[in-house]
């Protein structure tokens, strides 16, 4: 399985993989001098790799809503409630960064055969 990662080389870690010191000394630079690099990056990972703890903690991490999320999931629940799906699925667009309802209704058009 692919899992995302965030990696930042210390430059100055005495301890850095002997490819980044190579790359050090390839491009002549002084390592004292230069700041962290940081960036995410896909890494393969076997589920056996990692303890329950691990999984459980990601999977909080992406799946916890907090009081504003509850909030926003509230009130959508009341448009579909009154009958306003599409004011609901504008709130559940804007504040999860899901897909606009345009575009899913064209995918769900598409599947169905239907226009709308």
């Amino acid at each position: 399985m692919q899992v995302n990662q965030e990696v930042t080389i210390d430059f100055a870690n005495d301890n850095n993989d002997d490819r980044v010191i190579a790359w050090l000394k390839e491009h002549s630079l002084d390592a004292g001098n230069l700041s962290d690099l940081t960036f995410n990056a896909k890494v393969q990972v076997e589920i056996g790799d990692l303890d329950e703890d691990d999984i459980i903690s990601a999977y909080d991490k992406l799946n916890k809503l907090d009081n504003s999320d509850l909030y926003h999931v509230g009130q959508a629940y009341r448009r579909m409630a009154e009958g306003n799906v599409d004011e609901a699925m504008e709130i559940l667009s804007r504040h999860f960064d899901l897909a606009p309802p345009s575009h899913e209704r064209a995918i769900a058009d598409l599947l169905t055969g239907n226009r709308s």
